[in-house]
């Protein structure tokens, strides 16, 4: 039976999104009312028999009777087993699909790598145990994809919805497994964080509105001398702001030449304490960071502005702007021989629909990554993280012209330049 309340028949779309009639909610009926025809042709008139239904090609199905086979399979299964990051901002969606299909999910949480090690040694001891991972990028693209433990997403798709590729971002999907050989679509990228541009903090004790407002873009910080000695940073060993600074590198309005002129003896005071950092713009030791990454670099800043202490964010307009897939909120893999194939395929199916997409960019207050796919409201997304139509954005994570090796050498070239402009030893500079 589908899992819908009592009192909810006329309100909840059988594909997970309550409170709206949608063709969604149409076509699951028509494909539930097929299926029951199927169930009454094969009983008899007075003693019903449990005569199976023959199979079919699924060539001959229409969509809507194969979802309602599928959603009837899903159930005989009964469960789905989830590999996920923090629960928490996924506990409402998990719930409305358990209550939706009345199929249970259960779930493994914790960091990506130890789910992943998880993952990988009980298959290493022969045990197929999760159905689904929402899990970070790293995790998924550079260890569970090469093991062979993931499957093509595009193969299970039948949602002719969800596998318009048109209704994505660019007119494509995007993965971040592109790179992996005998794979390349495993990886599903379905929510990015966005920026148009970058921006940096500052006391406004120290640095008034006027001088904040009259900086036009990151240049500025390393041309003119009335802002030597006044900016603070996080060194390159701190992975986050390495990972800033390679966006900075391809980025067409900075690259290496602006790197190699930031990291310049004397500019900027540098430590490896990234909450030292947000200490010293906020008590105005250093009352300015620069964020190449678009957004506070430890996330802390503006919790200490709500806070009361006297801080402010510049934004500066780039060129082109970014998408990252950060965390386990932005990527979608299935496992192969995971115990339960059509829960499975179910779950990606609406996950990536458009409902579903609706909800997430509305999972909570503020969120700063939002659906790749282009026909949902922006919801709770923060619009300074919103895609700005008719804007290109450099996509690392799922573009291949931006290939390991070339980041690679971007990691080195920032490194050996720091290293060499700044003579750094490991201790701060003061």
């Amino acid at each position: 039976m589908l899992a819908i309340r009592s009192g909810e028949t006329e309100q909840n779309d059988g594909r997970g999104w309550p409170g709206q009639r949608t063709w969604g909610t149409m076509r699951l009926a028509i494909g539930v009312s097929v299926f029951f025809l199927f169930l009454a042709a094969a009983c008899g008139s007075e003693e019903p028999t449990a005569t199976p239904v023959p199979d079919q090609p699924t060539g001959d199905l229409t969509f809507e009777q194969e979802w309602a086979q599928l959603i009837a399979a899903a159930q005989e299964e009964g469960e789905l087993l989830m590999s996920v990051g923090p629960l928490g901002e996924y506990r409402d969606l998990l719930d409305l699909f358990q209550e939706t299909f009345d199929v249970e999910f259960k779930a493994q949480t914790g960091r990506g790598a130890y789910l992943a090690d998880r993952i990988l040694a009980e298959r290493q001891a022969g045990k197929k145990l999760v159905d689904i991972g929402l899990i970070s990028v790293a995790s998924t693209s550079r260890r569970l994809v090469p093991a062979g433990s993931t499957v093509s997403i595009p193969d299970l798709l039948i949602d002719p919805e969800v596998a318009d590729e048109s209704l994505w971002h660019d007119g494509q999907f995007w993965f971040a497994d592109w790179f992996v050989d005998g794979a390349g679509d495993h990886s599903f990228i379905y929510a990015a964080r966005v920026n148009d541009g970058y921006q940096f903090w500052y006391n406004t004790d120290k640095v008034s509105e006027a001088e904040a407002n009259a900086v036009t873009d990151l240049w500025e910080f390393v041309q003119d001398p009335k802002w030597r000695g006044l900016l603070g940073d996080r060194s390159w060993q701190d992975p986050g702001r390495l990972g800033g600074l390679i966006r900075a590198y391809f980025m067409p309005d900075l690259g290496p030449e602006w790197i190699t002129a930031y990291f310049q003896a004397g500019l900027v005071t540098f430590t490896d304490d990234d909450r030292l950092v947000d200490d010293w713009v906020a008590q105005g030791v250093y009352p300015i960071q620069v964020a190449t990454s678009g957004g506070s670099p430890s996330g802390d800043l503006l919790e200490l502005r709500e806070a009361g202490l006297p801080l402010n964010v510049r934004q500066l307009e780039s060129e082109k702007g970014w998408m990252e897939a950060r965390g386990s909120g932005c990527c979608i893999v299935a496992f192969e021989g995971g115990p339960n194939p059509n829960a499975q395929k179910l779950f990606v199916n609406w996950w990536l629909s458009q409902d579903v997409q609706t909800r997430i960019n509305a999972i909570e207050p503020g969120i700063t990554r939002v659906s790749l796919r282009n026909d949902v409201p922006l919801g709770n997304v923060d619009p300074s993280y919103a895609r700005t139509p008719g804007k290109n954005y450099v996509f690392r994570d799922g573009d291949p012209r931006y290939s390991g090796e070339e980041q690679e050498i971007a990691r080195q070239f920032i490194v050996e330049t720091f290293l060499r402009e700044t003579g750094w030893a490991g201790e701060q500079r003061n």
